[in-house]
């Protein structure tokens, strides 16, 4: 009888806890559009447009908010000091923040809120540049509304043209794993439909460089990240997270590709309107959403 009375209370702990509702994501909401976020040493960095969805306009109106790894707003404009017209992509390089604003890449030294550095872009003809993605010294930067993907040397702030063998269609999120590009394209066709695919590019050898379709089911893709788990069977395996904004006015999502069986799954449970730039930090997903002015942690 004492056994089944101990069987009896484990049952009813284990429905019980089968009862309580899912873990929730976090919403928390922003005053400006926000389009990327990057982290460094539990501080997270949140890049925003600005009050107005003015992506490439000089206005002056953009800035970053920080916050701390539970997801509470340490400063609703960290950089007062600093600048900043519509920031988008960011990483952290040797301590320093760089953003992608506009026509140029600003360098900040995040502790004493200065600008260590400027890359112009302006003769390029961009009023676009993008994401951001860093490898081996060098910074990838996507100019969306030109197709190109530039490399810049940050010892000295010069910069080339990452030429492919085909063109690109609006370039947008990047990353780097294993000496590959990895390209996210915001794109859509004469009528204003999705258009972008998930491509690849090899970053080393001679010539312009061949370029490989990852994901041929067309969106409007943003940010992209190459992580490695393991899947269902403990095989460590590579997958390509990208974002994806949808079309038809309907809520985007953050999409997850096993880059081995070329499955796709959903990644993310709740709706975002115009997820952008995000990052994965222990295993929870930080997606800024543009269009709601809203950080989800998912």
């Amino acid at each position: 009888m004492k056994k089944t009375k101990n069987l009896l209370n484990v049952l009813a702990v284990f429905f019980s806890l089968a009862l309580l509702p899912a873990c929730v994501a976090k919403e928390i909401p922003l005053n400006g559009h926000p389009e990327s976020v990057v982290e460094d040493d539990d501080v997270f960095y949140v890049t925003c447009i600005g009050n107005q969805m003015t992506p490439n306009a000089k206005d002056g109106d953009g800035f970053i908010v920080t916050l701390n790894s539970r997801g509470k707003i340490l400063s609703a404009n960290a950089f007062p000091g600093v600048k900043l017209d519509a920031p988008k992509g960011a990483v952290i390089e040797d301590n320093i923040l760089y953003v992608a604003d506009v026509d140029r890449i600003v360098g900040i030294n995040p502790h004493i809120g200065a600008v260590t550095q400027v890359i112009d872009f302006s003769k390029e003809g961009t009023k676009y540049l993008n994401d951001l993605a860093e490898s081996d010294g060098w910074l990838y930067v996507s100019a969306t509304d030109i197709n190109k993907i530039f490399r810049v040397n940050l010892r000295n702030g010069t910069y080339e043209e990452v030429v492919t063998a085909e063109p690109l269609n609006a370039p947008n999120g990047l990353d780097v794993e294993n000496g590959v590009l990895y390209i996210a394209e915001y794109a859509t066709d004469a009528n204003g439909n999705p258009a972008g695919k998930i491509k690849a590019v090899p970053l080393h050898g001679n010539g312009p460089r061949p370029v490989t379709v990852i994901y041929n089911v067309p969106g409007q893709y943003d940010g992209i990240l190459v992580r490695e788990e393991e899947d269902l069977f403990d095989n460590e395996t590579d997958y390509l997270y990208f974002s994806d904004w949808a079309a038809n006015g309907k809520p985007g999502v953050v999409k997850k590709l096993n880059l081995r069986t070329r499955e796709v799954e959903n990644a993310t449970r709740i709706p975002a309107n115009g997820p952008a730039d995000f990052i994965i930090e222990d295993d929870e997903i930080w997606l800024p959403a543009m269009i709601d002015r809203k950080l989800y942690i998912d």
